[in-house]
């Protein structure tokens, strides 16, 4: 959504932003120039630490983007309600003012389903998995019955469509990287072995440690670069399973790093590696593939956009995965090889082209009628 608000003015879109506080803060760094209203949360950073405290949150949130909005809206005409994401803290508010404008029109971006709790009990807690499928599931009740288009990845659509959101509503979602900035960082040394990208929760980053002494068995040396955080209890989990394993010399936990560091931190890498169970796209893998590394994955639905230029195993075969590891790094030649396809294969995302055919088919829709009508 941030590409697509850097390109709302190109469209002649007057847009307004309801956002939190952080909202707000990530869209002055990525120099977006929009009106904002701002969502504001005492005690946010602290609420922030806790599932329990993320949930309350979200609930003064709602609440308070109504108030926020009835004390602004009222004085707008807003044609099109768009959420970023179908979370109820999101979908709840943008009904509620889409109804107070009859003839305005609700789009809805869908960016990952969750799985039913118990299919994800063996790798992420219960109560936080049954928490958001009971959330999510109110969320699309209140999308089949209020939204006029919804963006979905390809994987959603059967499900989406099951749920009784009519064909002629849904569009395919695109997601993007920037090429552009990719290419102008310049290409580094390769001093570590391997890296990983994304938030340090545990359905995504917890293999990490044990493919990773698996690997050091054969290179007592190697060297895994961590980027991304999460909730402070899941980075000091990470950090305590890290000490418990011997592995604090093979690990660096960097943290969240500014977008051109980040990217010439994942130049500096061999390979990258991404042992995450649900993902809705890909947008890190990506990133890495951009760079021209080799990526070794979980075999999930969300990459058949990339073909064959990854090396895809077997879902929780942490065995496997880290004799693919092994493999890329004893071979030079191997890694160049797929890394140089991964990268032409990324090519072909770059937000130019992804957030442009978005924006075209919202306008297309306000144009022609059909779903809007």
């Amino acid at each position: 959504m941030l590409e697509v608000c850097k390109r709302l003015r190109d469209y002649n879109y007057d847009s307004t932003l309801l956002t939190s506080e952080t909202g707000a803060e990530i869209v002055k760094w990525y120099g977006i120039s929009m009106k904002t209203h701002i969502v504001s949360v005492p005690f946010e950073k602290i609420l922030c630490k806790t599932i329990i405290g993320l949930a309350i949150l979200y609930l003064i949130r709602m609440v308070k983007s109504l108030f926020s909005f009835f004390s602004f809206g009222l004085r707008e005409n807003f044609h099109i309600i768009c959420t970023f994401s179908h979370f109820l803290v999101n979908i709840l508010p943008a009904v509620m003012i889409s109804r107070r404008f009859p003839f305005s029109k609700l789009i809805v971006y869908i960016h990952h389903l969750e799985p039913k709790p118990l299919e994800r009990n063996k790798y992420h807690p219960f109560l936080p998995s049954l928490l958001t499928w009971i959330s999510q599931n109110v969320s699309l009740m209140l999308i089949k019955k209020n939204a006029n288009l919804v963006f979905i990845n390809p994987r959603d659509k059967k499900q989406v469509s099951r749920l009784g959101v009519s064909m002629e509503r849904i569009r395919i979602m695109q997601q993007g990287i920037d090429i552009k900035r990719i290419r102008r960082v310049n290409k580094e040394e390769k001093k570590y072995d391997a890296c990983f990208l994304g938030r340090l929760s545990p359905f995504k980053a917890f293999d990490l440690i044990d493919i990773w002494k698996i690997v050091c068995r054969s290179y007592p040396n190697a060297q895994l670069l961590i980027i991304g955080t999460e909730l402070e209890k899941y980075v000091s989990q990470l950090r305590k399973k890290i000490e418990i394993e011997g592995l604090k010399k093979n690990i660096k936990l960097l943290g969240v790093l500014p977008e051109d560091e980040k990217y010439a931190f994942l130049k500096t890498c061999k390979i990258f590696i991404f042992p995450s169970y649900e993902e809705g796209w890909g947008i890190a893998v990506c990133e890495a593939m951009a760079c021209g590394l080799p990526v070794v994955a979980y075999d999930l639905p969300a990459y058949k956009v990339f073909r064959d230029a990854i090396i895809k195993i077997p879902v929780g075969n942490k065995k496997a995965f880290s004799g693919a590891v092994l493999n890329l790094l004893s071979d030079e030649k191997l890694r160049a090889g797929i890394g140089e396809k991964a990268k032409k294969i990324a090519e072909q995302y770059d937000w130019e082209v992804t957030a442009e055919r978005e924006l075209n088919l919202i306008k297309l829709g306000v144009e022609a009628g059909g779903v809007f009508s």
